[in-house]
């Protein structure tokens, strides 16, 4: 008995349709006329205009049978492999289409578009079996939504996915969304979860309870992660604050030095420390820092940003300048974006400390604000990377950390001893000192690891992972209660 040429099916009851049915093969999905010696069971899907044997066939599958032809009509789903452009096409019920993997990811405005428009599904020319995970959004990408035709414009997503390759001949690459079509190469992108290197870079986290003067010591006020101080003949005013309702930023939240009042040669630091765990990072690579600035002394002032390397690991008793840029000029009363590019930030592994100062002069009761720092990877400075408050403050606590106890012990006359245990919401990067408020003395009382200078009673163990605070009284007492907060900032 005759036998069908591709699956050797028996020819009987049109078994070669099963041939040309079954997990199809295709040699093209795009020939318009038939070819001049097709091989014997060559499939084909008949393409626009067609001609010849093929005419008034379009979009059906022609088969090359004994010399003659044989055609299908397509039903909706039917999918075949084409051997000309190694893609999978499937019919849609009017038309064929390109089979792609499309993937949602949680950097985009609207995850279940359905329109060009709308941003959303994220089309991969590859196929789903090369896609191993996700890596984290690094470099700012364009990604644009299939609608299965690839037709329709397409909406850019300020992140864009990278997807890590699985085969021989991309290790160490993503698969990344580069044009406004949606079509993806493979490419070495650097990524490691987030583009910004700086924590609480627009100044949303202010854990600590109190403002702080400015001087010529480095001191931190109510914005975590950032210590300022000033230099002149006399620094005499200035509060290290926050402005919740900037004119600066996204979020409209900025690092405030208010009231600035300096004799002589009068500047304004703002600094920042990276720990070594994540400075390493930046090791031998090209970076771009950037920051808004805004100031009202009435009069263009001078910025300069300073990056530094701290000689030991997370010692920034001594430090070595890598790069500092030249002069910035900076209106009064404009907010303004400064950066610096570094070729090689070199063997930057001990820590990374970036200063950003203003050459003020002599100022009375003025003020400077600063948000949206950003370390990255790269030549360009890119948009603002923003970031979950929550994610934010958790990364913040490994460095300060604040509270209110109030823990019952039990009734306890005389003289007695009441303990409190707190175990911290993220273990700190070396043993903090603490500062305790509560309601047996009034003012602050400063704890180590010993019994406090104003022999209160009190006595604190602070380590990496919890706190213990101790009282001794004689009076009747049945609970402790007091605010406290650990500090081991850089």
């Amino acid at each position: 008995m005759a036998e069908s040429p591709r699956l050797s099916f028996p020819y009987i009851v049109s078994s070669n349709i099963l041939d040309a049915l079954v997990q199809p093969v295709v040699e093209d999905v795009h020939a318009s006329a038939p070819p001049a010696n097709p091989a014997a069971g060559a499939l084909y899907v008949v393409g626009a205009s067609a001609g010849g044997n093929w005419a008034g066939k379009e979009k059906c599958l022609a088969q090359y049978i004994g010399e003659t032809w044989a055609f299908y009509v397509p039903f909706e789903g039917l999918t075949v492999w084409d051997k000309t452009s190694q893609k999978q096409w499937y019919y849609t019920g009017s038309q064929w289409s390109e089979t792609k993997a499309e993937l949602h990811f949680g950097r985009t405005d609207n995850p279940h578009a359905t329109t060009a428009a709308q941003t959303g599904a994220i089309p991969l020319n590859h196929p789903a079996s090369a896609i191993a995970g996700f890596a984290g959004s690094g470099a700012a990408t364009t990604v644009a939504r299939s609608d299965h035709n690839h037709s329709g414009t397409y909406a850019p997503v300020s992140h864009g996915l990278h997807v890590p390759a699985n085969g021989t001949g991309n290790s160490g690459k993503f698969l990344q969304a580069t044009s406004t079509d949606g079509t993806l190469e493979w490419a070495t992108v650097t990524t490691s979860g987030f583009k910004n290197g700086i924590i609480n870079g627009d100044m949303r986290v202010q854990q600590r309870f109190l403002t702080a003067s400015l001087s010529t010591t480095a001191r931190f006020g109510l914005v975590d992660r950032f210590a300022c101080y000033g230099a002149g003949t006399a620094v005499s005013a200035g509060t290290i604050t926050a402005d919740n309702a900037a004119s600066i930023g996204v979020a409209g939240v900025a690092l405030h030095l208010s009231g600035v009042t300096i004799t002589g040669t009068g500047r304004v630091f703002n600094r920042y420390r990276m720990e070594s765990n994540d400075a390493i990072r930046y090791k031998n690579q090209v970076v771009t820092f950037s920051c808004l600035v805004l100031h009202d002394k009435g009069s263009a002032i001078n910025y300069y940003i300073l990056i530094n390397k701290a000689n030991a690991a997370n010692d920034f008793s001594a430090v070595t300048n890598i790069q500092t840029s030249s002069a910035i000029s900076v209106a009064s009363g404009t907010g303004t974006t400064i950066s610096m590019t570094v070729s090689n930030m070199g063997s930057c592994e001990n820590g990374i400390e970036i200063i950003v100062r203003a050459d003020c002069g002599a100022v009375t009761t003025k003020n400077f604000r600063t948000t949206e720092w950003q370390l990255e990877a790269g030549t360009t400075a890119t948009a603002f990377e923003k970031i979950p408050y929550a994610m934010a403050l958790a990364a913040c606590q490994r460095y300060c950390e604040t509270g209110f106890n109030h823990q019952y012990i039990g009734g306890v006359t005389g003289n007695g001893w009441l303990t409190a245990k707190i175990c911290y919401k993220a273990e700190k990067i070396e043993e903090p000192t603490v500062t305790i408020w509560h309601d047996y003395v009034s003012g602050t009382i400063h704890i180590f690891d010993e019994p406090d200078t104003n022999s209160t009673s009190f006595y604190a163990d602070a380590y990496m992972d919890s706190l213990s605070v101790t009282h001794y009284g004689s009076e009747t007492r049945s609970c402790i209660d007091f605010d406290w907060i650990v500090d081991c900032e850089l």
